[in-house]
């Protein structure tokens, strides 16, 4: 993410030069600038009404500079951005990434354009009442089946657990270069080296933990 920052925010303003006509790349820097400003640690009111003004030109020039086709929710976007800021903060302590499957579940309980907010709040309290509705049923392959389908599947492995909280996540790996700090320990504790292997993922309760080490990170 830091990367991409980086090219958008200093990197491209400088390479699109020659490259797109200097109309089209003086209309980016309007949004350059105007993100530069919001993603700053420390934003003044002046600073977040400047960062509207330019993203306003930037929206206003966006279909005459391309299309009106792409003139999309997207970009309309764009101009609630300072208002975000004002209320919650600079752009870089917030993301709406963990939103987008929710999204994407209320898309699927719309089966029309009319009454959307009523087809929205009778499948949110058809899903609500569901355990409820599971707990009556006698017990047998059809509850048995419905219990399943409640609980969600869980995909970690778990390759020891250490209580009913704690639980050691993928593979164990031997203890090849061992730290004098840790080997004071050992010694202490009167345990072989060649007994102690190593983890780089624990689950505590329902969150993952990872070490500095372990490059799949993975969202839980």
């Amino acid at each position: 993410m830091s990367e991409l920052k980086s090219l958008g925010l200093y990197y491209l303003p400088v390479i699109l030069r020659g490259v797109i006509s200097e109309d089209h790349r003086r209309h980016f820097l309007l949004f350059v600038t105007a993100v530069w400003y919001l993603s700053k640690r420390s934003i003044s009111e002046e600073e977040i009404e400047l960062a509207r003004r330019l993203l306003h030109e930037f929206v206003r020039r966006y279909a005459d500079l391309y299309a009106p086709v792409f003139l999309t929710i997207n970009v309309h976007q764009l101009l609630h951005l300072p208002d975000v800021v004002k209320d919650i903060g600079p752009l870089w302590v917030t993301t709406c990434f963990g939103d987008e499957d929710l999204n994407r579940q209320i898309l699927e309980v719309v089966h029309g354009t009319r009454f959307t907010e009523k087809q929205i709040s009778k499948s949110v309290r058809r899903s609500l009442s569901l355990p409820s509705l599971v707990a009556d049923l006698p017990e047998g392959p059809c509850e048995t089946f419905c219990q399943k389908m409640l609980v969600r599947e869980n995909k970690m492995k778990i390759t020891e657990e250490i209580d009913d909280r704690i639980g050691v996540v993928g593979k164990l790996t031997p203890l090849v270069q061992v730290p004098p700090a840790v080997a004071h320990l050992l010694n202490a504790a009167q345990t072989p080296f060649n007994r102690v292997q190593t983890f780089s993922r624990l689950r505590i309760k329902n969150a993952v933990y990872t070490t500095a080490s372990y490059d799949r990170e993975k969202k839980v």
